[in-house]
């Protein structure tokens, strides 16, 4: 089947295929002039794809849902409905505040209303929307993207509160210092011209690492050399990616990136918790790989 047809037949775009394709969500075959040829197969993957983002599921969570069976795939589904659920409870919650300033009259809210009204509000918002609110300026857009969608979440526990108040401290304090400013200018020089989808790639593609890393260690081996080369080089050393890459260091070793607010999140996010294990393993595949690489990657530590 042609692509034109596969779009035609479950409703996409081409740039929705090719998106899907880059994510490893699909794997047409291709054919010696270049063309992809879509199986049955495909075609069925794809249909299951666009349904599952008109429900408002990101690229990670349809790899979890087409990744699972049976009762597993149940408890993915599960999960991403009561997602949905805290979104609509957050609407419904925005909705009746609303309604109550529009009937009694906003200027007539008192201050200890406003504090009844706000505290209302942050119960019914994930803590997701919570952070984003809270740290609306750039530290608070890198974090939106890069941790955000493991906080789709509501807490439920004692650790979760207290592992969220020691992040809003943290935050806090980045703020108030200035941690983030250099790093952040470095950063917005290499990502000059990236779109939010586009980190998102960047992170979905090391979610599909981690999911299965020694596949992908060993599928990509020439490539992690040569850039284990390129990292010691004095081209990359003053490149703005190597600036960055230091910047970004010398904020985690100042602020107590690593020692405050990863553990905390480890605490507050169960689907973090289960990333940053994949993480671990990841690590240790990619040491036991390429032994060379805790020498390289490890002198901007």
């Amino acid at each position: 089947m042609q692509l034109r047809e596969v779009c035609e037949a479950c409703g996409l775009t081409r740039k929705a295929v090719d998106y899907y394709e880059r994510q490893g969500l699909i794997q047409p075959q291709y054919a010696e002039n270049g063309y992809r040829n879509f199986t049955e197969s495909d075609v069925a993957r794809l249909r299951e794809i666009a349904l599952f983002r008109r429900l408002g599921l990101g690229s990670a969570e349809i790899r979890k849902v087409l990744a699972a069976e049976g009762e597993e795939r149940r408890m993915v589904l599960e999960q991403c409905r009561d997602r949905v659920e805290l979104a609509l409870r957050s609407l419904q919650v925005q909705r009746d505040v609303f309604d109550e300033m529009l009937t009694h009259g906003y200027e007539s809210v008192s201050a200890e209303e406003q504090e009844r009204i706000r505290q209302r509000l942050d119960h019914a918002f994930p803590v997701r929307e919570r952070l984003r609110q809270a740290f609306p300026g750039a530290f608070g857009a890198y974090l939106d993207v890069h941790f955000g969608p493991f906080l789709d979440i509501k807490m439920t526990t004692v650790e979760q509160t207290s592992a969220y108040l020691r992040i809003i401290e943290f935050l806090e304090q980045v703020e108030e210092n200035g941690w983030f400013d250099e790093a952040e200018e470095h950063v917005q020089i290499v990502s000059e011209g990236w779109s939010e989808e586009g980190w998102r790639e960047q992170d979905a593609a090391m979610k599909r690492t981690l999911d299965n890393p020694r596949q992908q260690l060993e599928e990509q081996r020439e490539s992690i050399e040569a850039y284990l080369v390129y990292r010691q080089s004095p081209e990359y050393q003053a490149s703005p990616a190597g600036q960055a890459m230091r910047a970004m260091r010398e904020f985690q070793r100042r602020s107590g990136y690593a020692e405050v607010f990863i553990p905390n999140l480890i605490v507050l996010s169960p689907d973090y918790r289960e990333y940053q294990n994949k993480l671990v393993q990841a690590n240790k595949e990619l040491l036991a790989a390429f032994p060379e690489s805790l020498r390289v990657l490890g002198d901007e530590s």
